[in-house]
């Protein structure tokens, strides 16, 4: 069975922050590059990207347009909190909501994150989340 984790993960904030932000994720050659996005220095193992991103390996697909920028991707065994957190407190004006979806171990969850930490919103398995999520939506449209 794999482990991976599936993520959506939706960030909103003050334009200039947003523009450096997406910049910084494109990189050189669009190739998103997480040792520069956190300052370090080296090779990029999956030891290290775990313990400074929360997961192995995330490769994740970027959209920017209207104000927001949205991730869509996999990771390997956990979501990438830790990276969003450290993004926050980066770029005071982010405030980001992650999804996702562990399929080896059947959980799901919510996140919000900004400048002053991370808040879990939902943990539990994918059809509850998916209840959870569905509820969500139908409020945000009402």
């Amino acid at each position: 069975m794999q482990s991976h984790s599936y993520n959506e993960i939706i960030i909103k904030g003050e334009q200039l922050e947003l523009t450096k932000l997406y910049r910084l994720f494109m990189g050189k050659e669009n190739n998103i590059d997480f040792m520069s996005i956190l300052g370090l220095k080296g090779e990029a193992s999956f030891d290290l990207l775990r313990s400074e991103i929360g997961t192995g390996w995330f490769y994740p697909k970027l959209e920017f347009k209207d104000g927001t920028i949205s991730i869509f991707g996999y990771s390997s065994l956990n979501p990438p909190v830790l990276l969003f957190i450290k993004l926050a407190r980066k770029f005071s004006s982010l405030q980001i909501e992650l999804f996702f979806e562990t399929f080896h171990c059947d959980t799901a969850g919510h996140v919000f994150i900004d400048s002053k930490g991370d808040e879990k919103k939902f943990l539990g398995s994918i059809s509850e989340f998916e209840t959870y999520y569905d509820h969500n939506l139908k409020l945000k449209n009402r």
